[in-house]
C-alpha cells in the first residue's frame, strides 16, 4: 500500500531520497494521467501536455522506470 500525497511537489521532495522511482503515463480525455511512485509515497493526477512534459523531465533526471502495468505474482508465474 502507499500513501497517496495531494501535492506533487511534496513527492518530489520525497523522492531525492528514494533508491527506486516508478511513474506510469495513460492518456485520458482531458490530458494524461499520471502516476507517480516513490517508496511508500505516491501521487496521482490529471496533468495538460505541457505539465506532463516539465514532469517526465523531472522523472529523467531521477532515472525512474517506467511502469507499462501491472499483474499478480500468482498470474505471472502462472
Amino acid at each position: 500500500m502507499v500513501e497517496l500525497l495531494e501535492n506533487i511537489d511534496d513527492l518530489k521532495e520525497h523522492a531525492k531520497y528514494c533508491k527506486v522511482v516508478l511513474y506510469r503515463v495513460d492518456e485520458v480525455v482531458n490530458g494524461f494521467r499520471v502516476r507517480v511512485r516513490a517508496g511508500s509515497y505516491a501521487w496521482d493526477g490529471i496533468v495538460r501536455k505541457e505539465e506532463l512534459d516539465q514532469i517526465l523531465a523531472w522523472l529523467k533526471q531521477e532515472n525512474a522506470k517506467r511502469v507499462k502495468g501491472s499483474v499478480s505474482d500468482e498470474i505471472f508465474f502462472a
